[in-house]
């Protein structure tokens, strides 16, 4: 005899503006936390308004340290209660260095960047 399985499907819907204001508050508590924050944008689908119900936030959070390992950036990953999100963290040199090249991600990302 077949084994029962169940099936069931989550709906989920994005108010955009809701999540931008949890970003934002997740931004600050950040800031708060880690001083050494200097600026946190969204990038990515939400800003562009081409999201969908599966879409994550993409956040650049901008960091006045160096780091010795990659682990050590992720005490600066930001959070939502609302959406996943994918948090990538430069140093400010790096950050500067990457905006400042018109081929990478990041430089075609922030002319429509929304600094959270």
């Amino acid at each position: 005899m077949p084994e029962a399985s169940l099936s069931f499907a989550e709906v989920r819907f994005i108010d955009r503006e809701e999540v931008l204001a949890d970003l934002r508050r997740a931004a600050a508590a950040a800031r708060r936390a880690c001083a050494e924050i200097r600026r946190v944008f969204l990038i990515g689908s939400l800003v562009r308004g081409n999201w969908t119900a599966a879409s994550d936030a993409d956040v650049v959070v901008v960091v006045e340290r160096e780091f010795a390992d990659l682990l050590e950036r992720s005490r600066y990953q930001i959070h939502s209660a609302m959406i996943p999100t994918d948090t990538l963290v430069y140093t400010k040199a790096e950050f500067e260095a990457l905006a400042a090249d018109p081929h990478s991600v990041l430089s075609q990302n922030l002319a429509c960047a929304l600094e959270l």
